[in-house]
């Protein structure tokens, strides 16, 4: 008699068998995250290049983007707003449910949401569900890829490149509960005026705090 197949991700989580979708489940890491600050940015694409590098992206693949805009509508609120975003390593990932072949997880070791490009399928369903833009999709390989949240480098305690490659220090990265004594006022949803804004937090809970504009 054959076992019944396992309802298990490569991350231990669970399936409904009412939707057939992947439930991310609590897991063993500290909650790690981004912070950023908006009011340091100058949207040099630092960041950017720093993950290209360290990542060994083809051209085209953006894992960490920079987004400016021009907010205000008089002389006196006028200013040019840049946000820099990858993954956000969401506590509620809409990717995780959403990929039909378990090839998004969260990895019970580091708390991250990661990505196993050999089960990929290239449907595209996590990039639609993605609030914040951070799958990838590469039509030369016709899979996606996304932002590892330099895991190789949180596990020998070093921060992600994007983080590093700043010259402004807009960019940090760590257990969220330490960013959050760090930057009090910093919260995971941000309104830049004039329809310059992320999604709101509470559908996909987002671990990342953004600083309020000053």
């Amino acid at each position: 008699m054959s076992k019944a197949p396992q309802d298990r991700s490569p991350s231990g989580g669970r399936r409904s068998f009412l939707s057939g979708k992947l439930l991310p489940t609590a897991q063993k890491g500290p909650p790690l995250g981004f912070y950023f600050n908006p009011n340091k940015c100058i949207g040099c694409g630092s960041c950017e290049l720093g993950c290209k590098e360290w990542n060994d992206l083809r051209d085209g693949i953006r894992w960490r983007q920079v987004a400016t805009a021009v907010v205000g509508d008089t002389p006196d609120t006028i200013r040019e707003l840049n946000v820099s975003l990858a993954c956000n390593n969401c506590e509620k990932a809409p990717c995780v449910v959403a990929c039909p072949t378990r090839a998004l997880y969260i990895d019970p070791s580091q708390n991250l949401v990661q990505l196993d490009e050999r089960r990929c399928i290239g449907c595209r369903h996590c990039e639609w569900a993605c609030p914040y833009g951070a799958l990838q999709y590469d039509p030369r390989t016709k899979k996606v890829s996304k932002c590892t949240l330099c895991s190789d480098r949180v596990s020998e305690g070093i921060k992600p490149a994007c983080v590093t490659a700043c010259p402004t220090d807009c960019l940090d990265f760590g257990d969220l509960r330490m960013l959050a004594q760090k930057h009090p006022e910093a919260e995971p949803d941000f309104d830049g005026g004039d329809g310059f804004e992320l999604p709101k937090s509470e559908f996909a809970q987002p671990r990342l705090r953004v600083e309020p504009l000053k």
